[in-house]
């Protein structure tokens, strides 16, 4: 799903919410983030603070206390997985990627935060079903609903915004099925 941050969003919140999301269970769930339309005024921020964010990660086996990010199911989700990841690497700019502590054995993925992508990448516009997040700045609300507009998927979506008004807006005009 996607996220979106208005300009006035508190990074405080998003920040943690947006990670929990991507990298929480591999991104293996329906409703993980896939990507953040974060506007434009705060995108650099929001970059950095995410960046920070992945390389706290703890990565390992599910059942160890304290890990954040688990494997992927099969290793063919995990070939998948790192098919978009270097297709993201190739078309856009790795703003954080965690491959330090990786466990050498069994189908884990390197939690991955990709910038700079062009509007027509696969990265964006397909559902990868595990830990890559993109992050796009915006211009405004509408341009990053007209985003989510675009997208053959729109399950869930989140918003972060201060202002009543603009979590009307979206709420009434976002064709998500559940908006947090």
């Amino acid at each position: 799903h996607s996220v979106i941050a208005d300009s006035d969003a508190a990074l405080d919140d998003a920040v943690p919410a947006s990670v929990r999301s991507a990298f929480f269970y591999a991104g293996q769930k329906c409703s993980a983030a896939a990507r953040v339309l974060v506007h434009e005024a705060i995108a650099d921020q929001l970059v950095e603070r995410v960046a920070g964010a992945v390389q706290t990660l703890q990565v390992g086996q599910a059942d160890q206390f304290g890990i954040d990010l688990g494997p992927v199911i099969e290793r063919e989700a995990q070939e998948r997985v790192e098919r978009y990841a270097a297709l993201a690497a190739e078309q856009g700019t790795i703003a954080a990627r965690h491959e330090a502590d990786l466990p050498p054995a069994g189908w884990f993925c390197a939690p991955t935060v990709a910038t700079n992508l062009p509007a027509d990448s696969a990265v964006l516009q397909e559902e990868i079903f595990g830990p890559v997040l993109a992050i796009e700045p915006v211009r405004s609300i509408d341009d990053a609903l007209d985003r989510v507009d675009g997208l053959r998927q729109a399950l869930t979506g989140g918003l972060f915004s201060r202002n009543p008004r603009t979590v009307e807006h979206v709420a009434a005009r976002t064709p998500v099925g559940n908006l947090y």
